[in-house]
């Protein structure tokens, strides 16, 4: 397991470092709050135009109210430049969706 930054910030301002999916496999956790209680079965991002379901969604397990969401990013996303992504918890009758978050694939 090799864990890459893909947020770099100085002061105020953020960007988004370049992901390199060359690697096999290559899995993004993202970490927020409230979703804890969500299932992995009833969890998903939507990337791209792509629905991807989550490998794991639940409570981080070293900080206490931290989420965590892991999502396998599949190799078309190469090359896609810019783009976000979105997670959705629950089910298509009560979803919670989370903010869009931006990426960058090279």
């Amino acid at each position: 397991q090799t864990l890459v930054t893909v947020t770099s910030c100085t002061g105020q301002v953020c960007t988004s470092e370049p992901i390199d999916l060359s690697g096999d496999p290559v899995y993004l956790s993202l970490y927020g709050t409230g979703f804890a209680q969500a299932s992995t079965e009833s969890s998903i991002c939507g990337i791209a135009g792509q629905t991807l379901p989550a490998s794991y969604a639940g409570p981080q397990t070293q900080i206490a109210g931290l989420d965590q969401i892991n999502v396998l990013l599949p190799r078309n996303l190469q090359g896609a430049g810019d783009t976000s992504i979105a997670c959705s918890f629950g089910t298509a009758q009560r979803a919670v969706v989370s903010n869009a978050v931006k990426l960058r694939f090279r």
